[in-house]
């Protein structure tokens, strides 16, 4: 017997609710709408891909889909959980599943990465941002909302892994208080002038509206490219900037859009210094990478 088979049935009331959607939306009821949650899944990697297959695909996961997506979470747990559900969710599969609707796609994202069943008010937005920005946005909404992000560490526990999608206030505070406080630090070493080391420290204080935010960023890293080149330390802290950047120009003014953001630094080189790369964009699967090299 499948694990599909195995799942509880969470509760009578919640199965007549079920077939009265399923009726309304002339579908059939399945994993994202039959009170199967919460489900089976472990608290794993492997368990939580495992289940968007069961409630975005209604389906057992293939054995090369899953050893695929395995394959990338057992190198990097958050990133390969992240970017799994967010191809699963979105693909053409899912879409067919559950035939377009908003609807009914909202309920599978609340099973799929809550593994709850969704409350009324919660599914009417979702189904509204569904309808109105697409699958893809309402996904990552979901992924940047601290139920989600908290579900997330608890079985991906490495602490040296950061990619994480983030609600557009979360991102735009990250950016202020650490690229900005990073490249702010990175530009004094690297002497640029008075002016400069004033326009910095006045984007990680100042909470700009992020259409503002995108001028004001891409001003002050034309001025250290022009005058400094990206050499050392200054190509550092010009990369602080381009991700602060990306971070302001992915919110998309006063669309506030969600965020990914990853963050590694890597082992001290033979100069003493580490190189990062900080991954910024829209979604999990769809991200710039800005690199450069500093601390000792």
């Amino acid at each position: 017997m499948t694990q599909l088979v195995k799942r509880r049935i969470a509760g009578a009331a919640a199965l007549v609710i079920a077939c009265i959607l399923a009726v309304t939306l002339g579908i059939t009821p399945a994993s994202a709408f039959d009170g199967r949650v919460p489900d089976s899944r472990s608290a794993t990697a492997q368990g939580e891909i495992t289940a968007q297959y069961w409630h975005g695909l209604n389906r057992d996961p293939d054995t090369g889909g899953l050893n695929n997506y395995m394959s990338f979470a057992k190198q990097n747990c958050r990133w390969g959980v992240l970017d799994a559900s967010f191809k699963i969710l979105n693909s053409a599969e899912a879409h067919n599943t559950w035939r377009n609707n908003p609807r009914a796609l909202a309920g599978m994202l609340y099973a799929a990465l809550l593994n709850r069943a969704a409350d009324p008010g919660g599914l009417t937005a979702y189904t509204n941002a569904i309808r109105d920005r697409g699958l893809p946005w309402a996904t990552a909404q979901m992924m940047g909302s601290p139920e989600y992000r908290n579900r997330l560490g608890r079985f991906c526990t490495n602490s040296g892994e950061s990619a994480t999608e983030y609600d557009w206030q979360t991102a735009q505070s990250i950016a202020r208080n650490t690229f900005f406080k990073h490249a702010e630090n990175l530009a004094i070493a690297c002497g640029v002038s008075t002016t400069v080391k004033s326009a910095i420290g006045a984007l990680k204080s100042t909470p700009y509206p992020p259409a503002v935010a995108v001028g004001k960023i891409a001003s002050v890293t034309n001025m250290i490219i022009t005058g400094w080149g990206l050499d050392g330390t200054c190509g550092a802290a010009v990369a602080f900037l381009r991700a602060g950047l990306a971070v302001n120009s992915t919110i998309n003014g006063d669309r506030h859009s969600p965020v990914f953001i990853q963050w590694s630094v890597g082992r001290p080189g033979l100069n003493g210094q580490r190189k990062f790369t900080i991954r910024v964009g829209s979604n999990p699967t769809s991200w710039t990478g800005y690199s450069g090299s500093a601390w000792g």
